[in-house]
């Protein structure tokens, strides 16, 4: 694979390992650029209506993803047909009301009037016209179904400043920006007791490694400068302080001053 950007697309159980996948596929020195959602893998439901159950399940049947796989056929609302007795003084106005009163999948077949409204007199023992909706209801088949996860991934080199950000993070992660004397036995992060091994150490407080090897005369992270330095040609102390807000962000407050303190007087810094 060459350094220009590539689009892969990648089918796993969940998004989640769709991701993982995708991580694993591309070259190590690539990094995602860009994630697109083409299927989410969840289960989804799809319904078909017809005049038998037969018919609903074969329409839902056709409604389901090729590749996907069945996991329910449930039968919702079976087919039927009733009559209702609505009042009213026209057709149209029966035929709403009845509406009202059926399930949305359900449809009037006829509407018959039945008895005929009375006058009264001067408006007294007025009633309206009494109508006989037939109502037919289709058979609804519900089938619930699920698609693999499937994500499309541009992945390409990130420019240069995030690459050297993306370290500055997992080294804020590992091992820290500022370290102790060898001899001290504490902690560069939070002053507790270490535990050596050889060059190693391993805070008895709060787990953090060092390797002293990793850090300069005066206990500073020797990449964690290098990379600061190289930050300060891209884009001088502005790059360099938004990098410090990044790290504090990832990994709080303190991380943060780590790291400025860490590139004490790399171009004018000052800790």
């Amino acid at each position: 694979m060459e350094d220009q950007d590539h689009v892969i697309e990648i089918e796993a159980d969940s998004i989640e390992e769709a991701i993982k996948q995708a991580n694993t596929r591309k070259p190590r020195d690539f990094s995602i650029l860009s994630e697109e959602i083409l299927s989410d893998g969840k289960r989804k439901s799809v319904k078909g209506v017809a005049d038998t159950m037969e018919t609903a399940f074969a329409q839902a049947r056709d409604l389901v993803p090729a590749g996907a796989k069945i996991i329910e056929e449930k039968e919702q609302i079976t087919p039927s047909q009733r009559f209702l007795e609505v009042e009213a003084y026209d057709e149209a106005s029966a035929e709403k009301k009845a509406k009202g009163n059926i399930h949305k999948s359900g449809r009037i077949d006829s509407v018959r009037l039945k008895t005929l409204a009375k006058k009264g007199f001067l408006g007294i023992g007025k009633t309206p016209n009494v109508y006989e909706v037939k109502v037919l209801q289709p058979a609804v088949a519900k089938v619930t179904f699920k698609s693999k996860a499937k994500i499309r991934v541009k992945v390409g080199k990130k420019p240069e400043a995030d690459r050297l950000l993306d370290e500055l993070i997992e080294i804020g992660r590992t091992e820290g920006f500022l370290s102790m004397p060898r001899d001290s036995n504490i902690c560069g992060r939070c002053g507790s007791k270490v535990v050596k091994r050889g060059v190693k150490v391993k805070c008895t407080y709060c787990g953090l490694e060092q390797n002293y090897n990793h850090f300069n005369e005066t206990y500073k992270h020797i990449r964690a400068r290098e990379i600061g330095t190289r930050l300060y040609d891209l884009g001088g102390q502005e790059l360099m302080q938004k990098a410090c807000y990044t790290v504090a962000a990832e990994h709080g407050a303190s991380i943060g001053r780590e790291l400025e303190s860490a590139w004490a007087y790399i171009g004018g810094w000052l800790p």
